[in-house]
């Protein structure tokens, strides 16, 4: 269960980073890649693409510890924040570009 509390909290860290990709891209107006850098290109590929695949697995993992009655080592908080970034980031990805 040590396990389960670090993709926990590394699934948090890439859902803050998501919130700031959102920020880099309303306040960004430019389609230039080359002037993000490389620590803005881990930020986006961290943010985008490996926030959505970990909250889904995390929320998996959690809703499958809670039918089968198990304890969940996490802490509430972070249970709830990682459900609602995942809501944040369907919004973002299948809702807003329609």
């Amino acid at each position: 269960m040590r396990g389960l509390r670090f993709l926990t909290r590394f699934s948090f860290i890439c859902s803050l980073l998501f919130v700031v990709c959102l920020c880099i891209k309303a306040f960004y107006h430019t389609d230039a890649t080359e002037n993000v850098g490389m620590i803005g290109g881990t930020v986006i590929v961290l943010g985008y693409f490996v926030s959505p695949v970990m909250n889904l697995a995390m929320s998996i993992w959690f809703a499958s510890l809670l039918l089968s009655k198990k304890q969940i080592p996490v802490k509430n908080w972070l249970i709830i924040a990682t459900f609602l970034f995942l809501i944040l980031q369907f919004i973002v990805f299948f809702i807003l570009p329609a």
